[in-house]
């Protein structure tokens, strides 16, 4: 009994949700989410039963696609553990690299294996088993970066779900509003890299170095990103109203910029019958 109450986990949300089996818990989701549309669609009488065995079967085949990237995503992240691929890779580093760079360098990965893939769900799987153990290698005792770390991936991770043209959010995004599929990414990919850019250099990288805490960088990177929307953005209540940023060059360089001179054109040649250039020649000058 000893042992076995050494071994039982606190019940605690935090305990509960690190120890699940995400696998199951997404397999037992989507059967409950499936019986309880089936009650409702029945209920209502919306759907009949052929009817909405029909829509359900579309709905699979829509979904095989995602689900083979993500069993695939799966089993690479299994080899990856089971290899210990993390233990190679903090081995095969040299000593002259800064720890403090993991974050950087898991956010920038993350960010292109998940466009790659198109999944958050799958870049998490195989760079939570690679870069969790790295840090655990190289920074024994700093839990501030294995924090920091984690964090880089699962933002990384959501970077591929916005912008990938392959992911599901996207293509969800362009059959409901409907918009072409190049319209949403050129609306989309300028805040998303905005925000990436902001994230790493205000983030990751002075965070992880020690130039401030956690919540200073917070706070610059939304400063950065609310200031850049306003002297950069554009307001849909007056689209023909430049941008704060370019009406601000314009004024400054209006101030610096010399007073041109008014080149003078050719002399007409006088001519005593025509009225104008008889007044222009005779008319004394202001």
């Amino acid at each position: 009994s000893s042992s076995s109450s050494f071994f039982r986990l606190p019940n605690t949300f935090v305990s509960y949700f690190g120890n699940c089996d995400a696998i199951a818990a997404l397999c037992w989701s989507s059967a409950l989410a499936t019986w309880v549309a089936f009650a409702m669609l029945l209920i209502q009488r919306i759907f009949t039963f052929s009817e909405f065995m029909e829509a359900w079967v579309i709905g699979v085949k829509e979904l095989i696609e995602p689900a083979l990237i993500l069993c695939s995503a799966w089993a690479l992240g299994s080899i990856v553990s089971d290899l210990q691929a993390s233990a190679w890779v903090a081995n095969s580093i040299p000593p002259s690299f800064k720890v403090e760079a993991i974050p950087v360098l898991a956010s920038v990965l993350a960010c292109v294996m998940s466009y790659a893939t198109g999944s958050a769900f799958g870049t998490m799987t195989i760079l939570f088993p690679l870069i969790v153990p790295l840090v655990g290698y190289k920074a024994p005792h700093n839990s501030d970066l294995l924090h920091q770390a984690g964090g880089a991936i699962f933002g990384g991770a959501i970077f591929g779900n916005v912008v990938a043209p392959i992911a599901d959010d996207t293509i969800l995004t362009t059959l409901a509003a409907p918009i072409p599929l190049t319209t949403h990414l050129k609306s989309q990919t300028p805040y998303v890299l905005l925000v990436v850019a902001n994230s790493l250099v205000f983030g990751h990288l002075m965070v992880a170095f020690g130039f401030y805490n956690v919540y200073v960088g917070l706070l610059l990177c939304c400063i950065s990103i609310v200031s850049t929307v306003i002297l950069f953005g554009q307001s849909p209540l007056y689209p023909d109203r430049r941008p704060l940023a370019s009406r601000i060059f314009s004024f400054l360089r209006g101030k610096v910029k010399r007073p041109r001179t008014v080149e003078q054109g050719p002399l007409l040649p006088h001519d005593a019958n025509d009225p104008v250039t008889s007044y222009e020649t005779s008319s004394p000058s202001l």
